[in-house]
């Protein structure tokens, strides 16, 4: 599925970077960060996220997305459909930042 307008594009990226927001305390803490000493204000998006369109899938992208926390950048990764609904979470890439 190609986006039809950008509009539609815009939406499902902003709901990758809600979804991060809303649940990043249990994101971070399955992925083995500890939590406590994060708030949701040391979280910042760093780029875009982008988002490709998963082969053999009607209408599923899949996408990355940066955020900076604290001195650390992590990559969100997962897919997300039309409808978005995210699956297939993780993170990774706890690059130190200087």
């Amino acid at each position: 599925m190609k986006f039809p307008n950008k509009d539609e594009e815009e939406l499902l990226k902003n709901s990758v970077v809600n979804h991060f927001m809303s649940g990043y305390s249990k994101i971070l803490k399955e992925g083995g960060l500890k939590t406590e000493d994060i708030n949701k204000k040391d979280i910042l998006p760093v780029d875009k996220v982008s988002l490709k369109e998963v082969a053999g899938e009607k209408d599923t992208f899949s996408f990355n997305a940066d955020f900076k926390i604290k001195n650390y950048k992590i990559t969100f990764h997962g897919t997300i459909n039309k409808n978005k609904e995210i699956k297939d979470e993780v993170f990774w890439g706890k690059k130190h930042l200087k």
